[in-house]
């Protein structure tokens, strides 16, 4: 449609994608991970724009507002976080997921925002590397880990070691490297 020159578009939910987000919402809220969603809607045979899932794209969609009917005037992105402008103006669209599914989401991904301490010192980060080239990273967990960047993308190609693993591997090959090159 044209109004003075300028072209409007109504906003219409696609029932087809509309079933492809509740499930990722359903899936999220009932325990899987970003990662084992993506896997998951893979496996099924679902795209994300012709092209396979990634953990990121599901992190992104949970955080959207738009799903759940709520559209932002003026609402913008700096270095890849949402903003929201004071003079924003919320527009109410069509939803696809309803207030309570929204919440418990949100709630959910709370949880993965709060940044835990690290209680683990990773001396191998960015010095250790997978066999794709890409650094190796330590991830504070239950388990301390290394892993590859692109693990979460394809943990099929590429490195996760625990840590106590990897470092007990670097630190003895050192002490022998030390030994084997001692002077009496």
């Amino acid at each position: 449609m044209k109004v003075d020159g300028k072209v409007h578009t109504k906003l219409e939910v696609n029932p087809e994608e509309a079933e492809v987000v509740k499930k990722i919402f359903e899936m999220f809220i009932s325990g899987y991970s970003y990662s084992q969603i993506a896997r998951k809607l893979n496996e099924e045979g679902y795209t994300n724009r012709g092209k396979p899932w990634k953990f990121s794209a599901i992190s992104e969609m949970l955080k959207n507002s738009r799903y759940a009917g709520r559209h932002f005037w003026g609402k913008g992105t700096k270095h890849q976080h949402r903003i929201v402008r004071e003079d924003a103006v919320v527009v109410n669209g069509p939803r696809i997921i309803d207030e309570k599914t929204w919440k418990k989401a949100q709630q959910r991904m709370g949880g993965y925002t709060k940044r835990r301490p690290t209680k683990h010192n990773y001396f191998l980060t960015g010095i250790a590397f997978c066999e794709c080239g890409a650094p190796l990273h330590g991830v504070f967990s239950r388990i301390p880990m290394y892993y590859c960047k692109h693990y979460r993308e394809d943990s099929k190609q590429h490195v996760s070691i625990r840590a106590r693993k990897l470092e007990g591997f670097v630190l003895g090959y050192l002490e022998n490297f030390v030994k084997d090159r001692e002077i009496d």
